[in-house]
């Protein structure tokens, strides 16, 4: 699918309608006899200046209609006072909305300079935008240090995708259950003890 330069030219009334014009167009690609089984998922260029987070919210909402996975891609914001800001801002947004499965970011390094934005300097230092990633990567990690079972011994969490090293410790048990579980995208895991 190709994607939409989405939010690189907010505040053009062109663009208040291309939203819905893309979701009635991938619609009727998806009408195709043949096409009902192929996979979809639509990737949001997301190049931004001074970012309109209604907007962007709105727009994501419209997209996700499709049920199928929404993927920020090529996020930077251009330098700035508000830069770090701003970033915080849409990396925020962009988690934060059910439709969204995925942010990768456009901070390409160059010996000679960043394209649009850096997230270390030439030492690989992290300048204020790596700082407010990092802030954000680990808040979104974190993972309740002993959380506790439901009444059927169930516990559920919202976990990046990727390995963990899970610890089952009850009065019942001889010994703790350790055990490593890999996560992707449709994985859920039961620990037996």
């Amino acid at each position: 699918m190709k994607q939409v330069d989405a939010f690189n030219e907010v505040g053009l009334p062109c663009y208040y309608d291309l939203h819905h014009k893309y979701l009635a167009k991938l619609r009727q690609i998806q009408s195709y006899p043949g096409n009902e089984d192929l996979k979809y998922g639509i990737g949001l260029e997301s190049h931004f200046d001074k970012p309109n987070i209604p907007y962007m919210r709105g727009s994501l909402d419209t997209l996700a209609a499709a049920k199928v996975p929404i993927w920020l891609t090529e996020v930077d914001v251009t330098k700035g006072p508000k830069q770090v800001v701003f970033l915080e801002e849409v990396m925020r947004e962009g988690f934060g909305h059910p439709g969204v499965k995925g942010i990768v970011m456009w901070v390409a390094w160059h010996a000679k300079g960043c394209y649009v934005m850096c997230l270390t300097d030439n030492n690989f230092k992290n300048l204020p935008q790596g700082d407010v990633v990092d802030k954000l990567l680990d808040e979104w990690r974190k993972v309740p240090e002993k959380p506790k079972t439901d009444s059927k011994g169930a516990f559920e969490a919202e976990l990046f995708h990727g390995e963990y090293l899970v610890t089952v410790k009850h009065e019942s048990l001889k010994e703790p259950i350790v055990q490593t579980v890999d996560l992707d995208s449709k994985s859920e895991a039961a620990i037996k003890a």
